[in-house]
């Protein structure tokens, strides 16, 4: 179960916690049955020494990391606005990797070591809200790690940049929906994107036909989070991914290289003025790798 009075990794918002939801079928990949008991899955616990998401070079990336923590795990920072200082909420990503030590790598169905390698249950929150809960009452589904940290990175800019049009075409759904994650997996109905100094998010029913559907929160009406706990979490969770890779002995995927690409950008002032300007223009960055 949930114990959310496990300390947080300095800055870090997430944890990885023992696993106590049942695992949904899910088409194309191979996968437990969802009516296997909760011990049936062999999930991490702290205790077991595994990392927590706040790594070494997220640490290092996150720059506003100043003065002491608040409550929500997240330190104050001396440039906040004062519409950022009104919002307590704060975005957390907990995700369980599923303990793959004793497992061997098969490739059944399809299914790619990346993906294998980063399986596990994700549950979102901005600040007492989940956002992921289905309708079955599970707090989050069973997903790859891989495939939302590669949407992600490849989305970082316009997600934290780009404000919502009156009309939303495809292409700025694909950057600002949870669903464009998809490869198999069914993702909540969750939208994120700028608003003045601050993120909003929405999380709404998922209405198509499946055997998993997510209730949605907050009525579909947008909460708010900062900026801030947005790059702090998110880089935590690339970073937190990547090593569950390289555990895996996959050290040269494609989000590597999204990653290194941000890692790069987030360094620069100047290419940061220059990624924050493609994606208040709608463009995305001009990476030559695949996103898919």
């Amino acid at each position: 179960m949930f114990n959310t009075s496990l300390p947080y990794s300095g800055t870090n918002p997430c944890l990885i916690l023992p696993y106590s939801h049942r695992c949904p079928q899910l088409p194309g990949v191979s996968k437990i049955k969802a009516s296997a008991p909760a011990e049936a899955f062999p999930w991490n616990h702290p205790g077991l020494g595994r990392p927590t998401l706040m790594t070494r070079k997220a640490k290092e990336l996150d720059k506003n990391a100043e003065g002491k923590s608040n409550e929500q795990g997240n330190p104050p920072r001396k440039d906040m606005t004062r519409e950022e200082q009104k919002v307590t909420e704060q975005l957390q990503i907990t995700f369980r990797f599923r303990d793959r030590r004793e497992e061997k790598y098969q490739g059944v169905h399809g299914e790619d070591k990346s993906e294998w390698a980063t399986e596990g249950h994700l549950a979102l929150r901005a600040g007492p809200t989940l956002l992921t809960r289905t309708q079955d009452g599970d707090d989050g589904p069973v997903v790859s790690a891989y495939h939302l940290a590669q949407w992600l990175a490849t989305n970082w800019w316009r997600i934290r940049t780009e404000g919502r049009p009156e009309e939303q075409d495809l292409d700025w759904w694909q950057s600002h929906n949870m669903i464009e994650s998809a490869n198999g997996f069914i993702w909540p109905n969750i939208t994120i994107w700028r608003e003045g100094d601050l993120l909003k998010i929405t999380s709404e029913p998922t209405t198509e036909p499946s055997h998993l559907k997510y209730h949605g929160a907050h009525d579909g009406r947008p909460l708010e989070v900062t900026v801030h706990s947005f790059e702090t979490t998110a880089q935590a969770f690339i970073e937190s991914t990547i090593d569950q890779l390289e555990e895996a002995g996959e050290t040269s995927t494609n989000l590597h290289l999204l990653a290194k690409d941000l890692r790069t950008e987030r360094r620069s002032p100047a290419l940061t003025q220059q990624r924050e300007a493609e994606a208040r223009e709608g463009r995305d960055p001009p990476y030559e790798v695949d996103h898919g």
